[in-house]
């Protein structure tokens, strides 16, 4: 009887660890969707003001949100930290970094939710660190231009899930996250009467994916008519613009063909191909190896710029020769 007794005890710790496991789901995600949106204060409020960041990822299996900023560590951002207490000027150059720790959201009163494999938890508190990478910006004179900048980033994090609610056993889950995509600096101008330019960062919004590009096929020419009976080579530019440096793309990565068919560039080059005194790329396509065929309507390029950030852009076609 005794040893029945030790064994059925055995066996209910067996069961009670395995509960634990079977609540505590892990995951994994190398490319989270969503994003994360941290801003500096409210408007008319104190200059110190700062908040724990909004979040709304997701990726296979898990998917968190928290619908209000505030109630989070207010972590160390290099852009808030340098620009919100004394006010940046053109030519300055400002850390872009995002790090966080410890309680990341609380379940009230920001509303901190999961769905995890399907189950959704209504109140749920994350912890754990969040980190933001992109590299330094030179701050421009905005003049009448909108006051953002945009630039990529690359992120990575780990967090636990404890949900708010009797009958759960914690944590729900935890995840180690990764992921890239284009950050969005906005600043607000604070500048008065006559004085030289004063910025203070206002927001910054993280858009994880792929970076959205602007390509030009067969520059300087529209409609871009293209016959695909064509034995020669179609040029496709990677145009520079504000948000993007084109200089920026590894040739070697790059794409370009009417999905799913796409092909490698047999030759590019670095120039201003429209004329806006910025430094474009371009890259030539054996046009009959580009799966461009008749009454296809636009054909797009892929690839990846140095630091891995992946990029995506298209045009539209007209195809001709095709009776």
């Amino acid at each position: 009887m005794f040893n029945l007794k030790q064994s059925l005890v055995a066996l209910i710790a067996v069961l009670s660890v395995s509960a634990v496991d079977v609540h505590a789901d892990s995951f994994v995600i190398t490319n989270v969707q969503g994003t994360a949106y941290i801003t500096t204060s409210w408007r008319g409020g104190p200059p110190t003001i700062s908040f724990g960041p909004m979040l709304s990822l997701a990726g296979p299996g898990l998917s968190l949100a928290n619908d209000l900023s505030g109630y989070g560590d207010p972590g160390n951002v290099e852009a808030r930290d340098t620009c919100i207490i004394i006010p940046c000027t053109p030519g300055q150059v400002v850390g872009t970094n995002s790090t966080f720790s410890g309680l990341i959201a609380s379940p009230l009163p920001s509303y901190a939710s999961a769905t995890v494999n399907g189950v959704s938890y209504p109140r749920v508190e994350f912890t754990g660190w969040l980190k933001f990478v992109s590299s330094p910006i030179v701050l421009p004179n905005f003049g009448s231009s909108p006051p953002v900048v945009t630039i990529p980033f690359t992120f990575s994090g780990e967090l636990r899930g404890d949900a708010q609610q009797p009958d759960v056993v914690n944590p729900i889950f935890t995840a180690t996250l990764s992921g890239q995509g284009v950050a969005r600096f906005r600043f607000e101008d604070i500048t008065y009467g006559t004085e030289s330019p004063r910025y203070r960062l206002w927001s910054i919004r993280y858009e994880f994916g792929i970076i959205p590009i602007l390509i030009d096929i067969k520059p300087t020419t529209f409609p871009n008519r293209i016959n695909p009976n064509n034995n020669g080579k179609l040029p496709v530019a990677i145009l520079t613009t504000p948000s993007f440096d084109a200089t920026a793309v590894d040739p070697a990565t790059v794409l370009f063909g009417a999905t799913p068919i796409e092909v490698s560039p047999v030759h590019y080059a670095l120039e201003d191909v429209d004329g806006d005194g910025d430094i474009d790329m371009v890259l030539h396509f054996v046009t009959r190896d580009t799966g461009i065929t008749c009454g296809k309507t636009s054909a797009s390029l892929t690839g990846a710029i140095f630091s891995g950030h992946r990029i995506e852009g298209s045009d539209s076609i007209v195809t001709v020769g095709c009776n």
